[in-house]
């Protein structure tokens, strides 16, 4: 009968023990969890700032081509280094995540570039000019006369009023081109490099964007395995 009660008093203990409801000791799953959670939270913020400020950098310092590139992977190597605080694995989600968030701090940093070139453009006075205005509308009005009696004087007159209107025009159009994010991306191309037809401005930021996410990345998760060989 006691083996009996010391049986059944064990079995007790051992479904006490069981007990789903009873909260667990030790959670190192939670603990990388909440790493990563703070690793992409700062990182993002970190980023986004790192990538905000590049707007304000000088004019000879923006070289297509390599100005994303190089912040890409500056962004990356600072990734990593946190990632190594943080103590996050070195794995290949490492390198994806990073990838990711410096390719929409990259694509942040060129729509504020646009803006902000668009808000210099506005600035100006000769940019606050609209097509439809009276002065434009009268000189529209005399080009499209042409007097059977003029003579070669006035002739003359027209064909040069012809041509600085329609150099004013192309003026305007190239206002109009600019304000769109297409015409940043056309009108960053160094006039050296000749002009580039549609699509190729697109292509060669897209290009230059992905390579620059791709190798901060590759950076990140390079500068983390590095510090976690160290350790060891």
């Amino acid at each position: 009968m006691r083996a009996r009660r010391a049986a059944w008093a064990a079995g007790e203990d051992e479904f006490m023990s069981l007990d789903p409801l009873s909260p667990p000791t030790n959670d190192p799953p939670a603990r990388d969890k909440g790493a990563w959670a703070v690793w992409i939270v700062v990182g993002a913020a970190g980023v986004g700032l790192f990538f905000a400020a590049s707007v304000h950098l000088p004019e000879s310092a923006r070289l297509p081509g390599l100005l994303f590139v190089v912040l890409g992977s500056a962004a990356g190597w600072a990734l990593g280094r946190w990632a190594t605080a943080m103590k996050i694995r070195p794995t290949a989600l490492v390198a994806v995540t990073a990838g990711l968030l410096i390719l929409a701090g990259e694509v942040l940093a060129a729509a504020k570039m646009h803006r902000e070139g668009v808000r210099i453009m506005r600035s100006q006075k000769q940019w606050q000019q609209f097509p439809d205005d009276p002065v434009s509308l009268g000189v529209k009005k005399y080009l499209s006369e042409e007097p059977e009696n003029e003579s070669d004087a006035e002739r003359e007159q027209r064909r040069q009023t012809r041509d600085a209107f329609e150099r004013t025009e192309n003026l305007r159009r190239e206002r109009l081109e600019y304000l769109t994010f297409y015409g940043y991306l056309t009108h960053r191309i160094p006039k050296q490099w000749g002009k580039w037809s549609s699509p190729w401005p697109a292509v060669f930021w897209g290009v230059e964007v992905l390579a620059g996410s791709a190798l901060g990345g590759w950076l990140a998760l390079v500068t983390l395995r590095a510090a976690a060989c160290q350790k060891e």
